[in-house]
């Protein structure tokens, strides 16, 4: 689960032109209360590649 969850990261900074700066699992799954219907809660902090994008 771990390798889909960084692809789907990797995939957010190619087509959002992001770079992630750190991820983290919240929620059910960082405090092993997680069963087998539990998502994952990812919260993560980027910056924006095109410096342009902060002054539209």
């Amino acid at each position: 689960m771990k390798e889909n969850l960084i692809s789907r990261l990797r995939y957010l900074e190619k087509n959002e032109d992001i770079t992630i700066l750190m991820a983290a699992v919240t929620g059910s799954h960082s405090f092993g209360l997680s069963s087998v219907q539990s998502d994952f809660d990812v919260r993560f902090i980027y910056v924006h590649n095109d410096k342009r994008s902060y002054l539209s």
